[in-house]
């Protein structure tokens, strides 16, 4: 592999001999490791990463990654990202940017050792993002580290409060599965009287949507309007299926963690895996605890 993101660095620093070319890996969510590209030139404060893996693993040429790449580069230039670098260590430019994100404990234990976070049940971590897309047509978002932190100088409780005030903020979407197919054009798939009660919940920009686990009087909202409790199935880090429940008896937990970890295996990109099992929200007492 090493060798193939070399020749990729040669003809990008042929196409672009200003420019700094270095390859790079990245640890993203479940600690998968990325390999990217970084340009840097001396007029920018910040190195753009490309990402390339997936482009060499589909059979493209070094010539057709080094031209997309260098495309990529000239479009954006990194222009529109400096205000943003010069202000990253003035937490009050910052702190209207934060907001949190769901990850998995045991898929991010190394990612984790070095950046703060709250438990969330029994298997989740909320940790603080700065969502640079506020601001940006881009998105593009910074974990906030301990070395963040202390750059700061705020402790991580205020700055995860701040996080969550801003969280609140964002519009909770909620659709039924039925709604969604037909947006989709599926009218006649199966039939979409056939559909069972179901429903998807996620933000306005559908990035990180499963947070709203966080929220929740979002979820009383939800129990007391559908007059059930709610088992809760991770689609991904993006959005959650709600499935409302009224008779506890007819419940099998164990056929929807079959379902759920059968669907990450299959259909579910490794980084944006949430969980391998469900979750249930009662409507008189929150969320249930299985162990």
């Amino acid at each position: 592999m090493q060798d193939r993101i070399n020749e990729v660095i040669r003809r990008i620093q042929y196409l672009l001999p200003s420019v700094e070319v270095t390859s790079q890996q990245v640890q993203k969510n479940n600690d998968v490791i990325r390999t990217g590209v970084m340009l840097k030139s001396q007029d920018n404060n910040i190195a753009p990463v490309f990402y390339i893996d997936d482009m060499i693993e589909q059979g493209w040429s070094y010539d057709r990654i080094a031209m997309d790449i260098c495309r990529s580069y000239q479009e954006s230039d990194g222009m529109e990202y400096n205000p943003i670098v010069f202000q990253i260590s003035d937490y009050e430019a910052m702190s209207e940017m934060l907001t949190l994100q769901l990850i998995n404990r045991s898929m991010n234990e190394s990612l984790l050792a070095d950046i703060p976070y709250v438990p969330f049940l029994e298997d989740l971590a909320a940790i603080v993002l700065i969502d640079l897309e506020r601001d940006l047509r881009a998105c593009a978002t910074i974990k906030v580290t301990s070395q963040i932190l202390e750059l700061w100088g705020v402790s991580f409780e205020e700055v995860y409060h701040k996080a969550y005030l801003n969280l609140i903020k964002e519009e909770a979407i909620v659709k039924s599965m039925a709604d969604t197919l037909s947006e989709l054009g599926c009218n006649d798939w199966l039939g979409l009287e056939n559909i069972p009660m179901m429903y998807i919940l996620t933000n306005i920009s559908c990035i990180h949507g499963a947070t709203m686990m966080l929220r929740d009087t979002v979820f009383k909202e939800l129990t007391e309007k559908f007059e059930s409790d709610l088992v809760v199935i991770p689609s991904s880090i993006h959005e959650l299926l709600l499935v409302p429940v009224k008779d506890m008896y007819i419940f099998y937990k164990w056929q929807f963690d079959e379902i759920v970890q059968t669907v990450n295996r299959e259909q579910v990109d490794t980084m944006e895996i949430l969980s391998d099992h469900i979750y249930l929200y009662r409507r008189n007492d929150g969320w249930y605890n299985f162990n």
